[in-house]
């Protein structure tokens, strides 16, 4: 998840805090990051005014630019296709640092050049983000733009991104304002959130569309319909935030959709509603079902895939991508908003299948069902102000999903006994107030842990976020007072801990492989032909099935040595094997493989070349012992 904190402090006031506090904060509580970065590190670049573009006589290529910066007119030799007269211009002076470069005064085609007029690409930002135009030559800034001001600053590109590595339970932190909410928790201030409210005509959808969602896979599914946008630029401010969060801006509505899903969490779809009938509605999808996605490529579709349908025909692969026929173009007028919740199993194998997109990414980890409403809101009260589009009243609605907030008790010795504290119970009720649960305290802490934290279901997941929240860094270390008897491993660990004792007494080091293998590798040196024990969703061909044999494993550690020249190789395992015999079964075996030349224990320490009767040897030492 990349951050940006510009976009944070749209809902927190973050004052002086600085990227990098906010980054180890958050590490403390248990949220890692992998870099800070800023959005452009251009200095020197101020907007100036084209007054003057002529051809160089000498030049088939360049322009000679007569540009006013604001303290100065200044010649600039340009070799952009787009430059001409008139235009507003990011200009970078001479000492400007543009990158690893240094603008300084050049003589071009027998010309001097004072400065550069610049592209996005030249400030920093990757080609992925620019349109054409910007990618084959400079930037023109709108005509308000003032000269020799910051057009770093005008851009809103003075921002930098905390790109943040979650674990898999963090859904929420998969939103800016769910980020704002953990920010918050750690700095006790108060998230704002955004507008929703919009003035909606007297039309209601529900007077032209009718849905049929016959799926218990779809929960919660809601439209609204929002007529005579105009497509058009998106604001600077949300350009900007959707590139410094790792999307491309491409138009004002489109853009809607993505900025609200990075506030909420919520992926939102937007179909053009000329495009579509007015008989909507959620199936799955039936055998050799084909659908055209946004990308152009044709799908086929699996009784899995959950599909939306107009007049019963497939528009869109819920959750993943929409369809090529309702996309949304520069002759769009009229918007369908899509906001729902699916099942995150169907969601996960679609797109395991098919395409993993930032919608699915957040599909497969929960929404928050008191979200989808108010991102849907969101979305059409931006399109009614950016866009221009006049909002019907009404809602088309599906709605079989608990909305409800779970209650969870817990004591406030389980906590401390948990956590090894010594908290009091108002300690405790200002962490939870913090995180924005409601919690009281009479004997047992009662919490009403908001919707919009489903990682939180028993009272050892509130105890975790006492922990995080008062600050692991708070812990003192204490060791545990237990009895210690002598001789309480049980007998199969004594023997495990026996063998350890006598291979290693024997000069072989232990070595730990993989339980998991190819497939093809897991019966081999199996001494008894049985079932194999398969893995159900492999993270790879290599680690697919569970091994009948330790010996596979000691001869990858072999050709892994013998490939960086190691000369001896005396290595030994003590682990468990696998198989399926009408019932699953695991078993603790022993194996070793010594290859070059062997060293022995005693006082001698003598080598002998690895041979039969070593190993015979050894095996009858192991045995008798």
């Amino acid at each position: 998840m990349k951050l940006s904190r510009k976009f944070l402090n749209d809902y927190i006031d973050l004052g002086a805090i600085t990227s990098l506090d906010i980054a180890n904060k958050m590490v403390l509580v248990g949220n890692e990051y992998e870099s800070i970065t800023k959005l452009s590190n251009a200095t020197g670049v101020i907007v100036g005014h084209v007054l003057e573009c002529v051809k160089h006589p000498e030049s088939t290529k360049l322009s000679i630019c007569k540009v006013d910066t604001g303290d100065a007119i200044k010649q600039i030799l340009c070799g952009a296709p787009n430059v001409s007269t008139g235009q507003k211009v990011i200009v970078a002076q001479i000492g400007a640092i543009l990158g690893d470069i240094e603008i300084k005064e050049a003589k071009l085609a027998g010309m001097v050049s004072e400065g550069m007029i610049c592209s996005l690409l030249e400030l920093g930002i990757e080609s992925k983000y620019l349109t054409e135009e910007d990618k084959n030559g400079i930037h023109v800034l709108s005509d308000d733009a003032i000269v020799g001001s910051n057009p770093v600053i005008n851009l809103n590109l003075d921002d930098e991104v905390i790109d943040f590595e979650l674990t898999s339970n963090r859904g929420d932190l998969l939103s800016v304002i769910g980020m704002a909410y953990e920010v918050g928790a750690i700095y006790d201030k108060k998230v704002n959130l955004p507008e929703t409210n919009v003035v909606m005509t007297d039309s209601n959808i529900n007077d032209t569309y009718k849905l049929n969602v016959e799926i218990n896979e779809v929960p919660l599914y809601l439209a609204k319909l929002v007529q005579n946008v105009t497509i058009g630029d998106s604001l600077e401010h949300i350009k900007s935030r959707l590139i410094a969060s790792g999307i491309r801006p491409i138009n004002n509505v489109v853009d809607i959709s993505n900025y609200v899903m990075l506030e909420y969490g919520q992926p939102l779809h937007f179909f053009d509603a000329d495009k579509l009938g007015t008989n909507l509605g959620v199936r799955f999808a039936t055998t050799g079902e084909s659908l055209t996605t946004l990308d152009g490529t044709n799908r086929i579709l699996s009784t899995e895939d959950i599909v939306i349908t107009s007049d019963n025909k497939p528009v869109a692969l819920a959750g993943v991508m929409g369809g090529l026929d309702t996309e949304v173009d520069l002759n769009t007028k009229n918007i369908l908003i899509e906001s729902a919740i699916f099942n995150p199993l169907n969601i996960r194998n679609t797109s395991k299948r098919i395409l993993r997109s930032e919608a699915s990414n957040r599909f497969e980890k929960g929404i928050d069902p008191n979200v989808s409403i108010v991102a849907l809101n969101r979305a059409s009260y931006l399109l009614n102000q950016v866009a221009g589009g006049k909002v019907l009243s009404g809602i088309l609605t599906h709605d079989t999903i608990n909305k409800d907030s779970r209650e969870i008790t817990v004591s406030l010795e389980e906590v401390n006994r948990v956590l090894g504290m010594d908290l009091v119970s108002e300690e405790i009720l200002k962490i939870f107030s913090k995180l924005g649960f409601k919690a009281s305290f009479n004997n047992d802490f009662k919490v009403i842990v908001s919707t919009r934290r489903l990682d939180v279901t028993i009272k050892e997941d509130l105890i975790e976020e006492v922990g995080r929240i008062h600050g692991y860094d708070n812990l003192i270390g204490k060791l545990p007072l237990v009895n210690i008897k002598r001789g309480a491993y049980s007998k199969k660990q004594t023997l495990v801990n026996e063998i350890n004792h006598i291979m290693t007494s024997l000069s072989l080091n232990q070595v730990i492989t993989y339980s998991l293998g190819r497939d093809s590798d897991a019966t081999k040196y199996a001494t008894q032909a049985f079932d194999k024990v398969s893995v159900l969703s492999p993270i790879s061909e290599d680690k697919k099935v569970m091994r009948q044999s330790l010996i596979t494993g000691l001869y990858n550690v072999y050709d892994y040595n013998k490939a960086r020249n190691t000369k001896n190789i005396l290595i030994y395992e003590v682990g468990n094997v696998y198989y399926n015999n009408n019932n699953y079964i695991e078993n603790t075996h022993v194996a070793g493989l010594l290859y070059g030349e062997y060293l022995s224990n005693n006082w001698q320490k003598q080598k002998v070349k690895v041979d039969f009767y070593l190993v015979k040897g050894m095996m009858e030492t192991y045995l008798i012992i």
